[in-house]
């Protein structure tokens, strides 16, 4: 849930810098273009939950003397990263916007 949450977040801070930004991006919105990017999160939550099994591996390697403190450490991590991580391609079309506003 929290994922999804992010995704729809990131891709709505996205399409406001796209449509704010003075200067042509070269991106486009577009029903096809949201349908892409909606396969394309869907995607990468799969990746990500690939990922979520690497916590078992970690015990394992780890082998943690409070196992109860490194999972919720390990698990809080993880959800902090897995929903800012979407955020980077808003972030990169800003920097992009304003490096492009200052060469004219």
């Amino acid at each position: 849930l929290l994922l999804a949450l992010a995704g729809i977040g990131a891709f709505a801070c996205a399409a406001a810098v796209i449509w704010n930004c003075p200067v042509n991006l070269g991106v486009d919105i577009t029903i096809f273009s949201i349908a892409f990017q909606a396969v394309l999160y869907l995607a990468m939550m799969a990746v990500a939950n690939l990922f979520y099994l690497l916590g078992p591996l970690s015990e394992k390697l780890f082998r943690p003397q409070r196992l109860g403190l490194f999972r919720r450490s390990m698990f809080g991590l993880g959800t902090t990263f897995s929903c800012l991580l979407p955020f980077l391609y808003p972030v990169y079309l800003l920097t992009g916007c304003i490096l492009i506003g200052e060469d004219g």
